[in-house]
């Protein structure tokens, strides 16, 4: 843990990734009190939140044990020193670690909300072990804690406990903690840059629990926006769009809702044309929202579009320019650019003068109209524009479960079949066993290979299943993206059949794709099955020393391709 001549961003760069407690605001509540007294108010304040969420959503929750590190003792996870341990969690005693030390300094250099965080961010590691989130290379565990310990701060500003300034004093060191720009984000570990802690943070505080991509549908009672819409990680734009008060103080929102990429494409001038355009440039999902002015006059809109990358975002923003221009006898405006791209098209309509912005962020195309009877509606549009940008458009993907967790399970297998085996394969062992392993070992690279999670069954001796399966093996092999995982089944599918001396077998395929490869084998006959799930690759193979194993492997891969949806 840092000493009080250590700056607080050196110390923070020492805090552990996995760890558990979370504090609540020095408010009202601690006044009067010792710093012992006010970080244990803090501890119960922080953990009653998380109880109430859990029990919004009718889950089990179980605290963390919150212990003081005033020198070297051993936890579950290792030992843990005040000298080099801010704050972390141990997943193993379910214990959040802390050094007083620390707290002080953090307060002292930056506002006694700046520790809060810290606090809040171990226990939102505590929360993602409760529900089973993996920790998986790269810096999303981490930002998704950031962004857990934000929906806190949210709860208890909502709740009046928070003092003038406590939320730049949560950014602020959210911004100290974060990693050197020049450390790799794809490592285990990874905490993210200042940027990316910030947004993440304000992601939780923005648009409470449901904007961090937990597992389940977990919600606290504070996470509600105006006109009773709840963004969830499928609806996540709902999140992004302005209340009214950061536009136009005194704005009313009077609707609100998602167009389908049908109802879209029918406003332009080729309807056809445009849900060709959509369709191909992944158009994934739309929310609106409509509002008048505090005076009663005019209108403005917000739209948001999200599409399947920011490349077809980019393409998509001056066709949707170009067919509300041509719809309503637009003309394109001189601007200046918001986001990473922008055009204005504005003129005269039914209801007076129009300014519409396109603008983009990433993959996030948005619409903003304004009308008014009179006068010019341009800077109503551009407000609401960067009232939009102004919050963090990155959705943080939702936590995916653990190999090991969509491995088959005895009820999945064919009756006859016993467990006798289960583990992991390095990256090593696995291209040692292709044709040629160099070869392999670049192409693991290029593929992004991440892990991977096997488990054997055999029959008793002189047993079999009912179609003669004797032994039966599932290998899943994760990769970094699911182009990754389709480019890897046909080069697995191709390295068996070489290295076994198998053939193609036709196959109707299962989950994004399959292979199948047979042939004969010491043990018998062999069928093996490689499956495509997003960005898992499936392998199962089974062999029979009498009889065709072909059904067998194909109900237990589609089981396996089951678990994974």
């Amino acid at each position: 843990m840092p000493g009080a001549a250590v700056p607080v961003l050196a110390l923070l760069l020492l805090v552990a990734a996995p760890l558990a407690p979370a504090p609540a605001p020095v408010g009202a509540a601690t006044v009067g009190q010792s710093y012992d007294e006010v970080t244990q108010t803090v501890i119960a304040e922080v953990d009653a939140f998380w109880g109430r969420a859990f029990a919004a959503a009718d889950l089990a929750y179980a605290s963390p044990t919150a212990v003081a590190v005033d020198g070297p003792l051993t936890t579950a996870c290792g030992p843990a020193d005040s000298s080099t341990v801010a704050a972390s969690y141990c997943g193993a005693d379910q214990t959040i670690y802390y050094t007083p030390s620390f707290f002080l300094q953090a307060e002292r250099e930056i506002g006694n909300f700046a520790w809060i965080t810290v606090l809040a961010h171990e226990w939102g590691h505590h929360v993602q072990n409760l529900l089973g989130v993996e920790r998986l290379p790269g810096n999303r565990f981490e930002l998704q804690a950031d962004c857990l310990a934000g929906a806190y701060a949210r709860d208890a500003e909502a709740r009046g406990l928070l003092e003038p300034g406590d939320i730049t004093e949560a950014t602020g060191m959210s911004a100290a903690g974060g990693d050197p720009i020049w450390l790799p984000q794809d490592e285990l570990g990874a905490h993210g840059t200042n940027d990316d802690r910030i947004k993440a943070f304000m992601r939780g505080n923005l648009d409470g629990v449901v904007g961090c991509a937990l597992p389940v549908a977990l919600a606290a009672p504070s996470d509600v926006i105006v006109g009773g819409t709840t963004p969830s990680v499928a609806a996540g734009l709902f999140g992004l769009l302005p209340t009214g008060d950061d536009v136009v103080a005194g704005s009313t929102p009077i609707e609100e809702g998602g167009r389908t990429l049908e109802e879209i494409a029918a406003t332009f001038p080729d309807p056809v044309d445009a849900a060709h355009r959509l369709a191909t440039w992944g158009f994934q999902e739309n929310a609106y929202r409509t509002f008048v002015p505090a005076d009663g006059v005019g209108l403005f809109q917000v739209s948001l579009h999200r599409f399947g990358s920011a490349a077809a975002a980019a393409q998509a923003l001056p066709y949707y320019a170009d067919g509300r221009a041509a719809v309503l006898g637009l003309v394109e405006l001189p601007t200046r650019r918001l986001g990473d791209q922008t055009i204005a098209v504005g003129g005269p309509v039914a209801e007076g003068s129009e300014v519409t912005l396109y603008v983009r962020r990433s993959d996030v195309l948005i619409r903003v109209s304004a009308t008014v009877p009179t006068g010019d509606p341009a800077a109503v549009a551009r407000d609401a524009a960067r009232a939009v940008l102004a919050k963090p458009l990155v959705e943080l993907p939702a936590p995916r479960l653990a190999l090991a967790d969509l491995l088959p399970t005895a009820a999945q297998l064919p009756p006859g079949l016993l467990p006798t085996e289960e583990g992991a394969r390095s990256e090593a062992e696995i291209t040692a066993s292709f044709p040629d392993p160099v070869d392999a070992a670049q192409r693991f690279v290029t593929w992004g290979w991440r892990e991977n999670a096997y488990r054997s069954f055999a029959a008793p001796d002189g047993d079999s299943t009912a179609s003669g399966t004797t032994s039966l093996e599932v290998s899943l092999h994760r990769f970094a993206s699911a182009a990754g995982a389709a480019e890897a089944l046909p080069y697995y599918a191709d390295g068996r059949a070489v290295s076994l001396g198998l053939r193609e077998i036709p196959f109707a395929p299962i989950g994004d794709g399959a292979r199948a490869v047979g042939g004969t084998v010491a043990a018998g006959e062999e069928v093996t099955i490689y499956a495509w799930r997003g960005d898992l690759l499936v392998r199962v193979s089974a062999v029979a020393a009498a009889g065709d194993p072909t059904a067998d492997a194909l109900a237990v891969a589609e089981a396996v391709v089951a678990n994974a949806a």
